[in-house]
């Protein structure tokens, strides 16, 4: 029986929680998830489930929650006053406003309709048109479905889908929120074209000669619940420059995933840096601590990625105002209490530490006193450096390609080999909510009209560094307990009270475990042994699909043969388009929304030397970010601010959970209403298990909530 895929329901008013663990147990309650009954024919009245989410058009009602626990402003100087917007009269005349009034807010609407026109349209299918999707055979996938290889588009991109059928379109106004998607076009025009009493009001004013006019405007926007203050910020707590919450962010931050064990040859390359400076105390701390305490974020890659020469600066290719980058490597010490501390950095990583300036924290241990951290502008000035790092590492690898362009190849490959009927298809196909339209609009507009101009990068440069980023991500090695375990966070150690400040792994790891469970017991029926997955041809044309030259590319994509095998993809797959997508996106408002937090750039070259690093001041931190360039400025704001929009409750996992469970009710089906249920109930479990973790983290400032299975995205859906 066919059911019509109702409109896609548009994000929701409310973002996700960013929420409190005492206990660090992986194991869930045991509720069987059941097994599937072998496939026949289709009972009548039976349904799958499928994109059907709900027939509104409109925001579902719920409370507003912040990402975060708002804390009182620090007090700072009084505020800035934005400039008062004209009186709005009821007759239609123009404001009179400089540079155009009207003619100026036509130019702008002109705009944004003409580079977002082809991606507002959205496709609704009647019930007879679904059914014949459903039934298209493997050579009408094949032909509907095409391959865009790298190189066949300028710019160029990673393997992805050449056009997206008319009927699988989602328009952006069922992606993004109409207000922040309109902000987020107003911030990408040049701000002669927009009338500055216009930018003043919709997001107050830009720049700033000290930290304090800075948390000054946040706070400000903050108490007028107006733009970006209308969500929790970072610049909402007194400590956000601190250690502490440094460090913290790279357990629980919007990039949580690349910290890793430091080797040896780091660990003595910093401490020769130490002996070098003459810094006796540091040395003696980086000689004498336990090397397994030592922890690394490292992006002394960075150049090579970009393609750029070993010692090339690494600046946007604007003549006028250009931006610079930076390869930044910190090293950080884990304390027995778990507190994450950094000890050193490498603001920019040029052939080695002896070619590099590097400084270290005054600050040797995470129990020193924090008095001197304010003021302490040349470790700040440090610490900004790794910050833009990250920001690139985060916004064109973790994010944009880990989750985005990865999860895009899996389906094109699954849509080229399986038929609707298949049951790879339909554990997968759920997953896939309004991402292939997603992808096309990053492609199309996020990144060449907002990423490439402001990250600290050439244009060429941010193209090479998303297919660098592409070509070395190992499909495999990126399982949960994999990553974990190459990172030094081993499953078997996790429970240790070192790494209780770690809680995205505390959750992923039980998450995995939980899709794991799910999956396989839907798979069990169907195949049996090896044997039957083996002898599969649509698993092999996927294995195919995805390792081919004329496919994915993925190498490491496993060439499938067995039941775990199989397993483990699917739940990968799952894996990308729902919870570390979740971890990675919707944190990004609250840490880089407030631009000197996470700024995406520089706007002043980096200093030559070490001594030339220790004169700075808060005057030289101030220069170096892009307070003067309003355009980049406000485009750092706004991209978060959009990206971390609520996800409506009919999207969640838990609902999607549900929709199973009721469906396989409708249908007798007792085989999946037994796994239904059970992953229903294994996901409120883990809601459970994942509020104990956030309240076991030090830092009770910021909830970890942004994995709540009630507010989990079922895919990748913005």
């Amino acid at each position: 029986m066919s059911h019509k895929r109702s409109p896609p329901t548009p994000p929701d008013s409310a973002p996700p929680t960013p929420g409190i663990v005492t206990h660090y147990a992986t194991e869930l309650p045991a509720t069987a998830s059941g097994t599937f009954l072998p496939e026949t024919a289709t009972p009548a009245g039976s349904k799958r489930w499928t994109r059907n989410f709900t027939a509104s058009q409109q925001p579902i009602p719920r409370p507003v929650i912040s990402p975060v626990q708002k804390v009182s402003p620090v007090p700072v100087a009084t505020p800035r006053q934005a400039p008062t917007p004209p009186a709005v009269s009821a007759t239609p005349t123009a404001p009179a406003a400089p540079g155009g009034g009207l003619d100026n807010l036509v130019k702008i609407f002109q705009f944004i309709d003409a580079k977002f026109s082809d991606l507002f349209k959205t496709t609704d299918l009647e019930p007879e048109d679904q059914a014949i999707k459903d039934a298209r055979d493997i050579v009408t996938l094949r032909q509907t479905y095409q391959w865009q290889q790298p190189g066949k588009t300028d710019p160029s991109y990673p393997p992805c889908l050449k056009s997206i059928p008319p009927d699988d379109t989602t328009g952006l106004l069922a992606i993004f929120n109409a207000e922040r998607l309109v902000d987020m076009g107003l911030s990408i025009l040049p701000p002669k074209v927009v009338p500055d009493y216009l930018s003043q009001y919709l997001f107050g004013p830009t720049g700033g000669k000290t930290m304090a006019d800075l948390e000054s405007d946040m706070i400000r926007l903050t108490k007028q619940n107006k733009n970006i203050g209308s969500e929790s910020s970072i610049a909402n707590r007194p400590d956000w420059f601190s250690d502490a919450v440094f460090g913290q962010q790279s357990f629980t931050g919007p990039n949580p995933t690349s910290i890793q064990r430091a080797s040896t040859v780091w660990v003595k390359g910093f401490a020769d840096q130490a002996k070098k400076q003459k810094n006796t105390p540091m040395y003696s701390l980086i000689t004498t601590s336990d090397p397994e305490s030592f922890y690394i974020q490292d992006y002394s890659y960075f150049r090579d990625a970009c393609g750029a020469f070993p010692g090339a600066t690494l600046e946007s290719d604007d003549k006028l105002k250009k931006r610079y980058g930076c390869a930044v490597v910190t090293l950080l010490q884990l304390s027995k209490t778990g507190n994450l501390h950094p000890i050193s950095i490498c603001i920019d990583f040029v052939m080695s530490l002896d070619h590099s300036v590097v400084v270290f924290n005054k600050r040797l241990r995470s129990t020193d006193p924090t008095k001197g951290e304010k003021n302490d502008w040349p470790w700040r000035y440090a610490k900004t450096c790794h910050m833009i790092s990250d920001y690139c590492r985060h916004e064109l690898g973790a994010h944009l390609n880990n989750c985005h362009f990865i999860e895009e190849v899996t389906i094109v490959a699954a849509y080229r080999s399986f038929t609707a009927d298949h049951i790879v298809f339909k554990l997968l196909e759920p997953h896939w909510l309004k991402t292939l339209s997603l992808n096309k609009s990053a492609r199309e507009a996020l990144v060449p009209l907002i990423v490439v101009d402001i990250v600290g990068i050439s244009k060429p440069a941010t193209y090479n560094f998303i297919m660098s980023a592409y070509r070395n991500f190992h499909f495999t090695d990126s399982y949960i307990p994999a990553d974990l375990s190459k990172r030094g966070f081993t499953p078997e150690t996790l429970s240790h009270p070192r790494f209780h400040n770690y809680a995205w792994a505390h959750n992923m790891l039980p998450m995995w475990l939980v899709l794991q469970k799910f999956v396989s017991s839907v798979l069990a029926p169907h195949y049996p042994t090896d044997a039957a997955v083996e002898s599969d041809p649509a698993i092999r044309s996927w294995c195919n699909e995805m390792r081919s030259p004329a496919g994915a590319q993925m190498l490491t994509f496993p060439d499938i043969k067995t039941v775990e095998e199989l397993t483990s993809a699917i739940v990968m797959c799952i894996h990308l388009a729902s919870p570390q997508h979740n971890t990675i996106n919707y944190l990004q408002c609250y840490y880089m929304s407030f631009v000197p937090a996470k700024p995406p750039c520089f706007s002043t070259p980096l200093p030559k030397s070490l001594a030339e690093l220790q004169k700075f001041t808060e005057s030289d931190l101030i220069a170096a970010l892009p307070v003067n360039d309003e355009r980049v400025w406000l485009m750092a704001e706004q991209l978060p601010y959009l990206l971390s929009y609520g996800v409506a409750e009919d999207q969640t996992l838990v609902e999607y959970a549900k929709g199973l469970q009721d469906g396989a009710v409708g249908s007798g089906d007792e085989g999946m209403e037994k796994a239904a249920k059970g992953l229903v109930d294994d996901l409120v479990g883990l809601g459970v298990v994942f509020a104990r973790n956030s309240e076991a983290m030090d830092d009770r400032v910021v909830e970890y909530a942004v994995m709540d299975p009630t507010r989990l995205a079922v895919s990748i859906l913005i």
